[in-house]
């Protein structure tokens, strides 16, 4: 599907006074993400973990957190770490674990079987846990929309302390204490951390309260979990994020994680240079999601807390192939799902079949959603109801449109671009789809579901150098909130192209210099397929394209991606540049 480029109007002529340190280029970017002075752009640049760090007491109800902590310590309860089985809340579970045991907390940790238990707390899970013992309950990464199931939990005697970053979709539940940023009425400054962010806070204020116990800088030992916790849920690169995302990058290269570092050395990048956050992203964070999508959760929490070696290694086996085994039964539900909805011109895309696995269903979704430009739920069963996962774009708040189907729904919980949900017993799938699909059809303008790509501003083939990538590379860590750095150029002179790569499936594009004199190099990746045989020497094309360093052997040049191309009948005007 053709996509649109959408591009950012050009900063205004004021900034050029208050960013004169920066290229013009830079300034854009700047403007473009809304760091509008010379102040707001170095703290983007040089995010401090000193400053951006806030204090964790900053939450109204971590001193009350840690009263109760504190009692149960002494009193020697039985306390339980109630973590969601993904990346994010796995991470901030082992996170917690380690704070508890340098401290002398008797703990356990419960992660529920994705399959068989869904997301979130279960009455037969508390039920379990109070028999054995459980006098104080923490989630993480879940519990905002567990009210019932709370008030369940303190008739049976157990303190429930809920952190989470989940939106509070239904009535507060009777916590004991919620360390929750987003929170209505909640104060804490930062409001964009993740599961596991919020854990980090928890185990900050641990580290706080017994300090002649943690003598030896803990807290940053655990950014690259907070990290990858981040990493994996999307977390928005700003702000707090930025510096536990930026500072545990540095962390994981250095990590004492045993587990971990087995994880880095089974993908590739335990001897990497630099580790970036699309490294993270690509490569461990599925490693970890794969056991709770495949078998048990639980897999990858004793990976991420082993002291030993060995079982370390073992361990991180057992996800690379269960990892392997989730790519192909995700690549069957894809295919299915694809030709399911293939023609649909619903404003939200819905597939379902009773025998695929939940677990996998999100994977789905989000692929489909970047294929069509368009919200995008998955449904299968789970002990014999439907269950699905959801994914939307900005356009479309997917958890609210649950929350309008709420008389529907057994149980719901997400973000606004990510949701699951399970039907009642008694309700019709058809009867659901088609009312989900009046809802996105009332809320979405059909003109809007386009796929688009956003792109910084224009460039000339003058403006890549060496500097400008160098600059680029300041903005680093990329991800949510900060993506990497598009841009477009105009009408530029193809003079070869070939097929490159190991299964010949890139293109390698020498494009003239203006001058006449040589050419420079676009790397077009999966581009075979779909421009092999349009792309001719002596056409003009526009393009959208990425720039870094490409590293091979010791010897590093500037390497000129290519995203997205348009073929112009004839050579049009150069455009304008950022640059000038």
């Amino acid at each position: 599907m053709a996509k649109v480029w959408k591009i950012n109007p050009n900063y205004p002529d004021s900034l050029d006074e208050e960013l004169h340190h920066f290229p013009k280029i830079i300034r854009q970017i700047a403007w473009n993400r809304g760091l509008h002075t010379k102040d707001a752009l170095d703290c983007f640049m040089n995010p401090s973990y000193s400053n951006d760090v806030k204090d964790p007491l900053l939450f109204q109800d971590m001193k009350k957190v840690l009263e109760r902590l504190e009692k149960a310590r002494d009193a020697k309860e039985q306390v339980t770490i109630f973590a969601d089985y993904d990346a994010d809340g796995i991470c901030g579970a082992a996170i917690l674990s380690k704070a508890f045991e340098r401290i002398g907390v008797i703990f356990n940790a419960y992660l529920p079987h994705r399959q068989d238990e869904g997301y979130g707390l279960n009455r037969k899970a508390i039920e379990n846990l109070a028999s054995e013992g459980t006098k104080v309950l923490i989630t993480i990464d879940c519990g905002i929309s567990n009210a019932d199931e709370i008030a369940y939990a303190n008739d049976l005697g157990i303190d429930v302390i809920v952190t989470d970053h989940h939106e509070e979709l239904s009535k507060r539940p009777p916590a004991y204490a919620i360390l929750h940023p987003s929170l209505q009425g909640e104060t804490y400054p930062d409001k964009k951390l993740c599961g596991g962010g919020v854990a980090f806070k928890l185990a900050q204020a641990l580290i706080q309260k017994y300090q002649d116990i943690f003598l030896d800088g803990f807290d940053k030992w655990l950014l690259d979990l907070a990290a990858i916790s981040t990493i994996a849920d999307y977390g928005e690169l700003s702000g707090e994020n930025r510096s536990l995302v930026k500072y545990g990058l540095i962390v994981i290269q250095k990590s004492r994680n045993m587990g971990l570092l087995e994880l880095l050395n089974i993908s590739g990048l335990l001897n990497k240079d630099s580790i970036a956050a699309l490294d993270i992203a690509m490569k461990i964070v599925p490693l970890i999601n794969a056991a709770g999508r495949m078998n048990h959760a639980n897999t990858a929490y004793k990976l991420l807390i082993s002291n030993d070696s060995d079982e370390a290694r073992l361990l991180a086996e057992q996800l690379k192939n269960e990892n392997v085994l989730r790519q192909q039964k995700t690549e069957e539900i894809y295919n299915a799902a694809y030709k399911q909805v293939l023609n649909s011109p619903e404003s939200i895309l819905i597939a379902k079949d009773s025998s695929w696995p939940i677990t996998l269903l999100g994977i789905v979704a989000t692929r489909l959603m970047n294929e069509f430009g368009k919200p995008v739920a998955i449904i299968g069963k789970k002990k014999g109801l439907w269950a699905g996962s959801a994914r939307s774009l900005p356009l479309f708040h997917i958890a609210d449109s649950l929350k309008k189907l709420s008389e529907h729904l057994e149980s719901y919980g997400g973000h606004p671009q990510a949701a699951g949900f399970t039907l009642k017993a008694e309700v019709s799938i058809n009867d659901f789809i088609s009312s989900w699909q009046e809802v996105a059809r009332s809320s979405i303008n059909s003109k809007e579901l386009v796929p688009t790509i956003d792109v910084e501003c224009k460039v000339i083939l003058n403006d890549i150098t060496p500097d400008l990538v160098d600059w680029l590379e300041k903005l680093k860590p990329f991800g949510q909130g900060n993506p990497k750095s598009r841009f477009l150029l105009e009408d530029v002179i193809l003079k070869n192209v070939a097929a490159m790569g190991k299964n010949g499936n890139h293109l390698r594009l020498m494009v003239g210099k203006p001058d006449g004199e040589g050419y420079v190099k676009f790397v077009f990746f999966n581009g075979v397929s779909s421009w092999d045989e349009a792309l001719k020497p002596g056409m003009a094309f526009d393009a959208v394209i990425e720039l870094d360093y490409n590293v091979w052997q010791g010897y590093s040049e500037v390497q000129v991606k290519v995203i997205d191309i348009k073929i112009n009948s004839k050579v049009s005007a150069r455009g304008g540049s950022a640059s000038g």
